[in-house]
């Protein structure tokens, strides 16, 4: 199953904390996949596997923008607080 395979390597590290919000959402998800692929079959089951590749692809992309912004927001304000005391420009590392 495309959710259970998913979050079973963060499960295994620790990385999701057991009772955490994020990890009881990931755990109704994978309730909830289980349950329609019990429903499904043929056609509607392949669909739904083209949904659940399509899906995780644009989280994949969407944490990594998200990542991105973050560490440019992150890189500006590091920048502003040394440009403070020197006489540092940080446009041109944009």
């Amino acid at each position: 199953m495309w959710l259970y395979n998913l979050f079973e390597p963060l499960r295994e590290s620790q990385s999701i904390r057991p009772g955490s919000p994020y990890h009881q959402a990931s755990q109704q998800a994978i309730r909830c996949e289980k349950a329609l692929r019990a429903l499904l079959g043929g056609e509607a089951l392949e669909a739904l596997d083209e949904f659940s590749r399509a899906e995780g692809l644009a989280a994949g992309l969407e944490s990594a923008e998200s990542f991105e912004l973050g560490f440019k927001l992150a890189f500006r304000l590091l920048c502003q607080a040394a440009s403070a005391s020197e006489n540092f420009a940080y446009e041109h590392f944009l």
